[in-house]
């Protein structure tokens, strides 16, 4: 915690990634985002309240109520391919 949060792929998988699906994704939780070469293709959602990604949230079972956002994941991912 605290420290710069670095994700990379090798460059000759960039190519081959349509979409990055994102369910409560900790690094909302302090102010960071997907950037580069996959910001675009990357779905990333926070339900309200769930404290994992909103800095606000403080209802942990929030953070397991995820599968209403399947449908537009779904279409996410279809208009990529």
């Amino acid at each position: 915690m605290g420290g710069p949060i670095v994700a990379t792929l090798p460059p000759q998988f960039e190519a081959r990634i349509a979409a990055i699906l994102l369910f409560g994704n900790p690094i909302r939780g302090i102010g960071k985002e997907v950037t580069g070469p996959y910001a675009e293709r990357t779905f990333d959602v926070c339900n309200d309240n769930d404290p994992v990604c909103d800095p606000d949230g403080t209802d942990s079972n929030v953070h397991t109520r995820y599968a209403h956002h399947a449908d537009a994941a779904a279409a996410f991912v279809t208009a990529r391919i």
